[in-house]
């Protein structure tokens, strides 16, 4: 049965070239209009630097609807000595930048980057970390639901869409999806908030500090940066199981209504799947 409907899915993406598929977005199809077409062949980003793991801090702000934090991307250079690393960062408020493994130089904070030097290269193969403290109030790849936006008081929540390039705009890293990474997401949010992301809770406990709690997720398969997710706040939560793989839908506590029916065949979709691929859902939950 896969075998068949693999022709299907490929057959129609195959037949209309770039400038038609966008033509047809114009001319009032059902898909938005896409960017303007540039001929030519195209290429994905060179990698002066192979990204072993990210490990991202952060404390959402829900009144200011900002966010402060840290990221440390650990890294090896490819192919030839690296002099400086150059990070995808939009909009963002770089206040330290430090390294392991090397002796930061100097850092440039341009429209789009953050370039960091190096004293002395690093040869390929060798691996370093960069530290980056940064703040940021964005207005893309991390959204905010809060009552002064208009919406219910009990509904207060912030999460992440980095799909394709879009979490330059709320933390610094290498954004675009041709380098695999594991990583690690610790998020500080206000008690009686819930807060998931990719992987695995590692941790939960509260802040020396008090009112806030300290949620430590660990995604320990590699992936691509946009896969990274974060979910912080409010949520009216349905759990079900499918096999080994646990389910999780959250939904806003305003739309707790539909929430059975939006989430009544999922167990049964995972687990039709699992058994016509003879292969467990791979990740460690859903």
């Amino acid at each position: 049965m896969i075998r068949q409907f693999v022709p299907l899915f490929l057959l129609p993406l195959t037949l209309f070239a770039e400038g038609d598929y966008l033509g047809r977005c114009e001319k009032g199809g059902l898909m938005p209009s896409g960017l303007p077409s540039v001929p030519g062949r195209k290429y994905a980003r060179d990698r002066a630097a192979d990204v072993r793991h990210l490990a991202l801090e952060v404390t959402p702000d829900f009144a200011r609807r900002s966010v402060e934090g840290q990221v440390t991307i650990t890294f090896s250079p490819v192919g030839q000595p690296l002099d400086r690393l150059e990070l995808d960062s939009v909009d963002l408020s770089i206040d330290a930048v430090g390294a392991a493994g090397a002796k930061v130089s100097g850092h440039e904070v341009t429209k789009d980057k953050l370039v960091i030097s190096f004293a002395e290269p690093l040869a390929p193969g060798t691996e370093a970390a960069v530290n980056i403290r940064y703040h940021a109030q964005p207005e893309n790849g991390l959204y905010f639901r809060t009552p002064e936006m208009g919406y219910p008081a009990g509904d207060t929540q912030v999460w992440s869409q980095g799909e394709a390039e879009f979490h330059r705009y709320w933390f610094p890293c290498y954004d675009y999806p041709n380098d695999r990474f594991t990583s690690e997401i610790i998020c500080h949010a206000p008690d009686g908030m819930e807060v998931v992301s990719n992987g695995r809770l590692a941790s939960r406990e509260r802040d020396a500090g008090g009112g806030l709690i300290r949620w430590h997720w660990k995604q320990e398969q590699p992936h691509v940066n946009y896969l990274i997710a974060l979910a912080a706040g409010n949520f009216h939560r349905l759990d079900a199981q499918a096999g080994r793989t646990p389910l999780a839908l959250m939904v806003p506590p305003s739309e707790k209504d539909q929430a059975a029916l939006a989430f009544r065949d999922t167990q049964a979709i995972l687990t039709f799947f699992e058994k016509e691929t003879g292969t467990p859902f791979p990740w460690d939950k859903y």
